[in-house]
């Protein structure tokens, strides 16, 4: 009778762990993807920044749903960490999307009567982030969120621990057509809203009829007299200042879009004439990681070549999606400012 050797009993141990090492180690790197400036759309839209000259990312889910390719990716960076993609475009990223959130919230919020919002129209934000921000005010009555791709909601909840409140009564969503939804709304006459904040993306086909001067008419006639919109993005500032009486721009730099990004306010009345006072929102103990409302002028430091090479153009139902041309490709000079808190 054969007896087996020790030794070679733990040599084959061995090799079959290193075995399984191995193919693990292969089954990564088929599924991690090397992407670059050069590469375009998909994983690197937003990238350009000489920080990430090259990114190795892993693809963690991949959906296509009636509206978008929604895609989640792991960038392997601390700063950055996992990425949501809609039709091969980044928007937004763990490591610092609460940069963005918190200051197209909160930035709005201090020129509300009383530093808090009560009655929130949030259109898009179906990564819940905005909807996070604002349910940290404890005056919060109601909160409609207008999104288009239910799906959009669900895998940011699988992938970014994020909260729809859908046992919370204070807040209704409402998917499909943003446009049509509020138009119903305006319809049944009984729902206006004091901060109402637009969260959606800048340059896809399916969004075209959110960002123009009837869409955002519409906007204001659900805002009440002494009501705020807050609206992302470099695009929108000649359109909202075609829309309402008076407006207000200001913005971060952004390492997931590679450069500076912008917001735009807009009300009936004159945001120069509202006194921010630090103490009437800390009394709320609304807690943010990086706003902070003794620091909150200096998220208005543009400059007038920015404000003319990209915030000074107007979007109509014509011609809904800004045409790129060789001449306004390139990004202006940006002065230097202090580091925001984080």
């Amino acid at each position: 009778m054969m007896t087996s050797n020790p030794k070679y009993v733990w040599a084959c141990v061995v090799c079959v762990i290193l075995l399984v090492l191995m193919i693990g180690a292969l089954y990564r790197a088929f599924k991690l993807q090397y992407v670059g400036p050069k590469d375009v759309g998909g994983a690197v839209e937003g990238f350009a920044d000489i920080k990430y000259p090259w990114l190795r990312v892993e693809s963690l889910e991949k959906i296509q749903s009636l509206y978008h390719r929604i895609e989640v990716i792991d960038t392997k960076q601390a700063d950055l960490g996992k990425c949501l993609l809609l039709n091969d475009e980044i928007q937004l990223c763990s490591g610092e999307q609460v940069k963005y959130h918190e200051l197209i919230v909160h930035f709005g919020a201090q020129y509300l009567p009383g530093a808090t919002p009560k009655n929130v129209l949030i259109i898009g934000g179906g990564d819940c982030m905005v909807l996070r921000e604002v349910m940290k005010y404890p005056g919060i009555a109601k909160v409609t969120v207008l999104e288009l791709d239910d799906m959009v909601t669900r895998v940011s909840e699988k992938h970014f621990a994020v909260d729809r409140y859908a046992k919370d009564a204070r807040v209704t969503w409402m998917f499909g057509n943003v446009r049509a939804n509020v138009k119903k709304l305006r319809a049944a006459g009984s729902s206006t809203y004091d901060f109402i904040i637009s969260d959606t993306t800048e340059t896809t086909d399916h969004n075209a009829e959110t960002d123009t001067t009837a869409f955002f008419t519409d906007l204001r006639d659900l805002l009440t007299s002494d009501g705020v919109f807050a609206k992302n993005g470099d695009g929108s500032a000649a359109l909202m200042k075609s829309t309402f009486s008076f407006t207000m721009v200001y913005g971060y730099d952004s390492k997931t879009h590679a450069s500076r990004y912008s917001f735009t306010l807009g009300s009936g009345f004159d945001f120069k004439q509202r006194i921010v006072t630090t103490g009437v929102w800390f009394a709320h103990n609304v807690h943010t990681d990086v706003y902070n409302p003794d620091r909150h002028f200096e998220y208005l430091a543009w400059t007038e070549t920015f404000r003319q090479t990209v915030l000074d153009r107007i979007v109509t139902d014509d011609v809904p999606r800004m045409v790129v041309t060789q001449e306004n490709t390139k990004y202006p000079e940006y002065p230097e400012y202090p580091e925001y808190p984080r």
